[in-house]
């Protein structure tokens, strides 16, 4: 499962907050999770991460780049900004950012070509939606750009800026200042680079320090975990809730805690669990099921005690379940028959 970097979301909520736009709301309509925000180095999945920039694309809120300096970057992304701006040339530096861009999202990537009039980046994203793909190729830009003034602090390298959304005249007015090139809507997402002083040599470059800053970043990107996924974050909370002997007989009253919890609606939930291809009432009896059979080996309880740890409304009824699932007793179970 491709994943995101929680630091974009934190950032826009961020953003949001400070406009008094509510994040709450935003994390309830988007389906994101305060604990998928809080995780220190956590990631969010790629379809996550979608929903959050069209939502934000829904309300046509003004373009936000921060300053085009590397304490920005260094501040969010430390690895990757270590690892880009020591490189013997900016061309180098390019090089590196194509190959570790990964710790900020795998849900897009960047393609460079040689032209006759220079290098032409062009950005492509996975989301099918077009606005998502035109606002985060222009933060990708902003972050290409911000190398290139690390490394040619006097020249402008932007030639041309092209993109694929329409843009208010605000953004384009931002962009202008910020790229110090024509933008122009275009078929794709793209900025094309003087070839000037590409490869020419870094004053500050420290070879000595090279390797170490990029094993960092390669055990970084080795060390990416698989994002868990929302039916597997469901299960979570659900096992959590039977292990605390508080489950629940009733599908609505299961429903409604989570969503509570989520801060989420009815709809949302079971929209994202079928979206994975999971349902809600065997995912629920499933997680019962492994508890039912983890107090029986594990422990010495009553069959009454497990009934009503696991939320059942009798052991009668706890037996019947247990029975249809297993085929066999839960006192059959426990002795091993």
């Amino acid at each position: 499962m491709k994943s995101v970097s929680n630091r974009i979301a934190q950032l826009v909520l961020s953003q949001l907050d400070h406009a008094d736009r509510q994040p709450r709301l935003v994390l309830r309509q988007t389906g994101i999770h305060q604990y998928e925000l809080e995780a220190p180095g956590g990631r969010l999945s790629a379809q996550s991460h979608f929903r959050l920039l069209s939502w934000l694309a829904d309300r046509q809120l003004p373009l936000f780049l921060p300053k085009p300096d590397l304490g920005y970057l260094f501040e969010h992304y430390g690895a990757l900004a270590a690892v880009c701006s020591n490189a013997p040339s900016l061309r180098a530096a390019l090089g590196q950012l194509a190959r570790f861009r990964g710790l900020i999202g795998q849900s897009d990537h960047i393609s460079v070509q040689e032209q006759p009039d220079g290098l032409l980046f062009e950005y492509h994203s996975d989301c099918p939606d077009p606005r998502v793909g035109t606002t985060s190729s222009l933060h990708n830009f902003h972050l290409l750009q911000t190398l290139v003034r690390h490394y040619v602090p006097d020249l402008s390298q932007a030639l041309r800026l092209t993109h694929q959304g329409l843009l208010s005249r605000v953004d384009l007015r931002l962009l202008r200042q910020r790229f110090d090139c024509p933008v122009l809507p275009g078929a794709s997402n793209s900025l094309l680079l003087s070839p000037a002083e590409l490869d020419t040599p870094y004053a500050g470059f420290n070879p000595a320090l090279r390797p170490y800053q990029e094993q960092q970043a390669q055990q970084m990107l080795d060390g990416l975990g698989k994002v868990m996924g929302f039916g597997e974050r469901i299960g979570h909370l659900i096992r959590e809730r039977l292990r605390a002997g508080e489950g629940e007989p009733a599908q609505e009253a299961v429903q409604g805690w989570l969503c509570d919890s989520l801060n989420i609606s009815r709809w949302t939930l079971l929209r994202r669990l079928q979206e994975e291809g999971v349902g809600f009432m065997p995912l629920y009896n499933r997680l019962r099921l492994e508890e039912a059979c983890r107090w029986l080996r594990r422990s010495d309880h009553s069959m009454l005690e497990i009934s009503q740890q696991l939320g059942f409304t009798s052991q009668s009824s706890f037996s019947r379940f247990f029975r249809e699932q297993m085929h066999c007793s839960p006192s059959g179970y426990r002795r091993g028959d």
